[in-house]
This record gives C-alpha cells, structure tokens and sequence, in this order.
C-alpha cells in the first residue's frame, strides 16, 4: 500500500508540474499575491505581540499613551493584513480563472478533432463533467499551493513570538504538535477521499441521467421506466452513503480537536498561570503566548 501510494505520488509529480506551467504567463499576479501573503503573515505574528503591551502597559501599567497608540496599532495592523488578504486572494483567484478558460479552450479543442470512434466508446455525459468538472480540480492546484506557503510564513512568525514570550512553552507547543495535528491529518485525508468518491458518483449519476433523457423514445418504447427507476435509485442511495460518511467524519473532528485543544490549554494555563504568581513573567507575555500558539494550529484546521 505505502510503495503503492509513492509510486501515485511520483507519477503525479509531472502533472503537477505540468499543471502550474499553465500559471507561468501569469507570473506578475502571482509574484503579487506572494508579496502580498508575506505581509500577512508579517502582519499574523504582529497582532499575537501586541497582546503583550496591551495588557502590561494598558491594563498593568496604566499607560495613558499606550492606551492611545495600541488600539490604533492593533486596527492598523488588521487594517493592513486585510488589504494584502483581498490583494493575494483577488490575484490568485484571478490567475485561476484565466487558466482554467485555457484549459477548457485547449481540452474542447482536443476533444472535437478526436476520431468518431472516441465518442463512441465514451459516454457524453463523461466527457462534459471532463470539461466542466474536472479541470476546476487544476485551476485550484497553484492557489493551494500558495495558500500552504502563506499559512507557513504565517506560522514560522508566529512560533517566533511564542519563543520570544516564553521558550519553555514553545519547545512543549512543538513537541505536542505533531500529536495534536495528527487527528487534523486523519480526518483530512477521510474527508479528501470521500470527496473524490463523491465526485465520482455525481459523474456516474451525470452519466445515467444523461443517457436516460437523450434514450427517453427507447425507454418508453419498450416500457423500461421501472428498470430506470431502480438504477436511479441505486446510485443515488450511493450518493447518500457517501455524504452520510462525510457527516460522520467532518461532525467529529471538531469535538476531538476541541478536547485536544482543551487539554492543551489547560496545561497552559496551569504551567503560564504558576510562572505568573510567582512573577517571572507578565499577564501580557503569557496572553501573548496563548495567542500566539492558537494561531498556530489554525491552519492545520
């Protein structure tokens, strides 16, 4: 199964490539959106430091200028990220869209100069969700791909505030780390799964529909509507198999990566609370610390 798997990973490698070739006349848009997800990640570590300062200057000092200058800086900050978020999203969207009209442009005009019999031994309704279906999968392919880039710029500036507020905790954040994403992993490949075998079956129920309604003169001569009925029915009880799968896992990795958050926070707050009390550090940097680590493991949700 493993050797299985690697061997479908290097057989995809050149897709891949292939695919994100088509990005390359964009590469302006998409050099853009880089910039642009750099500053938001900038921006993410920004807003977890500032809760230090907030709370020790503000609230623990009573510093009347803090109390002017962070609130502004806090909303420029998010103000900023905003920007650069819509910027990024816009350009990559964008770039998406132009790629996938020159994919569909290139996949009909292969299609239609194909020999006769290649329409013969595929079902039409096959080839439209090629078409209209699939290639969406490539169009996606780049933007998730910066989007991975982005949430690990993101999480390197934020594993360097949880270092700069307290490296004991840091350490134990990242060592627990790979316990904590586990389920996160578990559920997403599930979930993947079912999805492609959901999309399938939409296919193969395009399919059925399609030959159904353009033979309707053939199912009614020969008075086959039962027969249509129960092929119906079939496939789409399948359909509703697969869907009531993905309910089952999507509705129960919130709750085990609520309980596992939950164990994590509280040990947190033990470890951070003590080290308060006892003064060897401030309410900010701890806060700061919590902060910091939430926004870590969230984009492994």
């Amino acid at each position: 199964m493993g050797s299985e798997n690697k061997f479908i990973t290097m057989r995809s490698l050149p897709l891949l490539k292939r695919c994100l070739g088509y990005f390359l006349p964009h590469k302006v848009r998409i050099g853009v959106a880089v910039v642009s997800m750099t500053i938001v990640a900038a921006m993410t570590g920004a807003a977890a430091y500032l809760v230090k300062p907030a709370f020790d200057d503000i609230f623990g000092k009573k510093d009347q200028t803090a109390l002017l200058l962070i609130p502004l800086a806090y909303v420029g900050v998010f103000a900023v990220k905003g920007v650069f978020r819509y910027l990024q999203n816009y350009e990559m969207r964008l770039a998406g869209l132009k790629v996938l009209e020159t994919l569909r442009n290139e996949l009909v005009t292969k299609m239609i100069r194909l020999p006769v019999r290649f329409f013969e031994d595929n079902q039409v309704g096959m080839l439209m969700s090629r078409v209209i279906m699939d290639v969406n999968q490539i169009r996606n392919s780049l933007p998730s791909l910066v989007m991975m880039v982005r949430e690990t710029m993101s999480m390197a500036f934020l594993i360097a505030v949880a270092f700069y507020q307290d490296a004991f905790l840091a350490t134990m954040a990242l060592v627990v780390l790979p316990i904590a994403v586990y389920p996160i992993i578990f559920f997403g490949k599930k979930l993947r799964a079912i999805g492609r075998r959901n999309q399938s079956k939409i296919s193969d129920i395009s399919v059925l529909l399609q030959e159904v309604f353009s033979g309707i003169r053939v199912v009614k001569a020969f008075a086959n509507e039962p027969r249509e009925d129960q092929a119906f029915a079939s496939q789409n009880r399948k359909l509703v198999d697969i869907a009531r799968k993905e309910v089952v896992y999507s509705e129960l990795s919130s709750p085990i990566m609520d309980l596992v958050g939950a164990l994590g926070t509280a040990f947190v707050m033990w470890y951070g609370g003590s080290k308060v009390i006892s003064g060897q550090t401030t309410p900010g940097a701890f806060f700061s610390f919590i902060v910091a680590v939430g926004l870590l493991y969230e984009p492994f949700k």
